[in-house]
């Protein structure tokens, strides 16, 4: 694979065709193969199994799958406050009402709204973070944006 530092193009052909087989034309799979050449370039790797792809692939897919479920999760939330909008005419005073609102949360689903949406982390960092079960943290959230819509409206 490595030829005073520079990747043959029939393995690097070998490394696209796999990722071809395991991921769908929607990744950007030019990226994914450079990355995975790269990595085990830096590592001294003389050819990439087929089990490193693979797994690289199946990380790669989590990993977009993670994303989306964000960004429904984060449209839910701005769906939740559009269709009640909070009672402000100007942007001071929304500002006032939407920290009023999260005032009213306990200091813990102060913190969950804060890692989940500000931070961006998932449930599972969440959780890892403030100590509670996933369930807790999925509970907690749940609670929280009710309460807020509530003191929203």
């Amino acid at each position: 694979m490595q030829s005073e530092g520079v990747v043959s193009q029939e393995e690097r052909n070998r490394v696209h065709r796999l990722v071809c087989t395991f991921l769908p034309p929607s990744f950007d799979r030019d990226f994914i193969t450079d990355t995975i050449i790269l990595h085990s370039w830096e590592a001294g790797v003389e050819s990439v199994s087929r089990s490193y792809v693979r797994h690289k692939c199946i990380s790669e897919w989590r990993h977009q799958k993670r994303e989306e479920r964000r960004n429904e999760e984060m449209v839910h939330v701005l769906y939740i406050l559009r269709t009640e909008p909070p009672k402000a005419s100007t942007p001071i005073e929304l500002k006032t009402t939407v920290e009023k609102a999260v005032k009213a949360l306990s200091p813990i689903e102060r913190r969950i709204i804060w890692l989940r949406f500000y931070a961006g982390k998932t449930l599972e960092e969440t959780s890892a973070e403030t100590g509670l079960k996933r369930e807790t943290v999925q509970q907690l959230l749940k609670n929280s944006l009710y309460k807020m819509r509530v003191e929203l409206t």
